[in-house]
């Protein structure tokens, strides 16, 4: 593929520019790498170690050699000996902090690049263990936000560049039958429009997926939220839909209630949960949503009256990526097999957890959240 082949040149470019990287924080380390027997980073370490160790015992046995140790008393022998021993033990300390700045500079990178989208400059002439672990880190993000922007790119071409004509054929055949008498022309532009509609439908659960994926990396910015008024948001939202099949939704939530979500993702859960109940439920049927708490986490249960599920196989496989248990409403809604599997993905993004149960085909099902506290 084309992108594989980019990024493989992307890296050697950018690793080239980061071959003469100079970081004053690093000078001992680098000072020590170029010491041809000090190959590998253990072997640094323990240099420095031994000569933690060493250094003391070898300066008082030339004190005592020299006789210096001599005319002092014994008290001042002492003092001597811990001065001498704490002064050695704190350069060893020093120099150990000096030798982790190349740990900590690597985990600071992946952090700046999850947090921020800040692209590292890390060094990467280095050979040994931490050498390579720095040089994985700065080729692995270059790789990861190159493939990132090729993910933007393809996500703006399949949003314009192939949902326009979609929608204009949509458009054209809508009018040609308008325009026409004939019944089966008619007939042949609604199968036309419905395939038109099948498309964007599954076209909009691929660009979902690109966006989940891509926002994976980012850190949850979630806020205090009064879970009665987000429940309502969402019923409201879907009200025509409630409406249009007569059904009745009953809520059940602790007043003044709050949960930390990301008001505008975790929305959207709720409103995968509420529509596919819809979708399910026969007409005049009622969908129950009810909220616990107790100390640990907060549960939100989404009950309806529904076609249910035949097994505990079929339960688990609702949850996974473009499943094939696709199932029409029972009214002949469509559905795309995506909404559940962005739903859970959400849901552990924010550290909870997203389960199904159903006592049988035709027997309704629950759709139960649990977030922490």
């Amino acid at each position: 593929m084309p992108c594989l082949l980019t990024v493989g040149s992307y890296d050697s470019v950018s690793m080239g520019k980061q071959g003469n990287f100079k970081n004053e924080e690093m000078r001992l380390y680098s000072f020590l790498s170029d010491i041809k027997f000090l190959r590998t980073y253990s072997y640094k370490l323990l240099l420095i170690a031994f000569c933690g160790i060493q250094l003391p015992l070898l300066g008082l046995g030339l004190l005592l050699a020299y006789g210096a140790l001599g005319e002092l008393v014994l008290e001042e022998v002492l003092l001597l000996v811990f001065g001498f021993t704490f002064l050695l033990a704190a350069i060893n300390l020093f120099v150990l902090n000096q030798m982790m700045i190349p740990v900590r500079k690597a985990k600071d990178a992946l952090l700046a690049y999850t947090e921020k989208r800040e692209l590292p400059q890390l060094p990467v002439r280095h050979k040994d263990e931490v050498g390579v672990l720095m040089r994985s880190v700065q080729s692995t993000i270059i790789n990861l936000d190159h493939v990132l922007q090729e993910k933007q790119d393809l996500m703006a071409l399949l949003s314009h560049d192939i949902r326009s004509p979609i929608n204009t054929a949509s458009s054209l055949t809508e009018l040609i039958r308008i325009k026409s008498d004939d019944p089966e022309i008619k007939d042949y532009c609604e199968k036309i429009q419905q395939q038109n509609g099948k498309q964007i439908r599954l076209l909009n659960a691929v660009l979902e997926l690109l966006k989940e994926d891509q926002h994976e990396m980012n850190v949850i910015q979630s806020e205090s939220v009064l879970v009665e008024e987000l429940i309502k948001d969402v019923v409201e939202n879907l009200s025509l839909e409630i409406k249009q099949k007569g059904l009745e939704v009953e809520i059940s939530v602790p007043k003044k209630l709050r949960i930390n979500v990301q008001r505008t993702i975790f929305n959207q859960v709720l409103t995968n949960l509420l529509h596919n109940a819809i979708k399910f439920s026969p007409r005049e049927e009622k969908i129950r949503i009810e909220v616990k708490k107790n100390r640990r986490q907060v549960q939100i249960n989404l009950v309806d009256q529904g076609i249910g599920f035949a097994s505990t196989d079929d339960i688990q496989r609702v949850f996974d990526r473009f499943t094939h248990l696709k199932r029409k409403g029972t009214e002949g809604e469509p559905t795309t097999g995506v909404g559940l599997y962005l739903s859970r993905k959400i849901v552990r993004q924010h550290k909870g957890e997203i389960e199904a149960y159903s006592a049988g085909e035709n027997k309704g099902s629950t759709f139960s959240i649990t977030l922490p506290v």
